[in-house]
């Protein structure tokens, strides 16, 4: 029962979040190719998710503290392991584990503060799970071009976009102020491609505007619909934006 409750506490609550890794890693592989290798990643992305879950988790203190460190030093290690190949193909890929090791352990000063609930906790947590774009489209045959950083700030822009909405369904509902704030950021986000060169990329933001700017202030939400209508979101944004970029 004490494993199993462990295991619940380490296992991300928001549906939506493992979008947030496995969209950057996979339009990273389709904006140069897929290669086997890209299996390696996936798997150590999980890893990394996980063990990181498990790290936070075990920061906030609890009964489990013990249990989810373990954890969280052994599913560290397996990604580690994981990415050994991929590592030693390209060394550069050493620099983005010490920049998400960094965001990480913000993250975890954040968490021991008791300062998780801030904004920028979240924009730490979707800055480090978007390099998996640069460095999926690295491994498929690309370079830490123009290209590799777009996908990085594209994908953040987007994934920040959605922990402002989110926000309004649960940790801020009610809250005109940030409501106003919300809409502001979604539709600032539809300036981010024109911004970057690639004005025509702005559509694939639009449906995440639109869930935005349609989602009546105070709405009680279930927070698996939300997960739920979260993936879909982030599915047509990966969609949109491949073909958009293929155009």
């Amino acid at each position: 029962m004490a494993v199993r409750e462990a295991l619940r506490a380490v296992l991300p609550r928001e549906h939506g979040v493992w979008f947030m890794w496995l969209v950057p890693l996979a339009l990273g592989a389709a904006l140069s190719r897929f290669t086997w290798v890209h299996l390696l990643l996936l798997f150590a992305a999980l890893a990394f998710h996980l063990g990181s879950s498990a790290l936070l988790e075990a920061a906030r203190g609890g009964r489990h503290r013990a249990r989810l460190s373990t954890w969280a030093g052994g599913l560290a290690g397996l990604g580690v392991l994981l990415m050994g190949y991929p590592v030693w193909r390209w060394p550069v890929l050493m620099l983005f584990g010490g920049a998400a090791a960094a965001l990480l352990a913000a993250q975890w000063a954040l968490v021991r503060l008791q300062r998780e609930r801030m904004l920028v906790s979240d924009a730490l947590a979707i800055g480090g799970l978007q390099l998996w774009g640069p460095i999926s489209y690295l491994v498929g045959g690309g370079t830490l071009d123009r290209t590799a950083w777009m996908l990085w700030t594209l994908t953040f822009a987007f994934f920040l976009g959605t922990a402002f909405h989110v926000r309004t369904l649960f940790r801020e509902r009610g809250d005109v102020r940030y409501k106003w704030l919300s809409n502001g950021a979604h539709l600032a986000l539809l300036a981010v491609p024109a911004a970057l060169g690639v004005p025509e990329v702005g559509v694939a933001y639009v449906p995440s505007a639109l869930r935005a700017w349609a989602t009546p202030l105070g709405r009680k939400v279930r927070p698996v619909v939300a997960g739920v209508v979260e993936i879909a979101n982030s599915v047509a944004f990966a969609l949109l934006f491949l073909w958009l970029w293929r155009r």
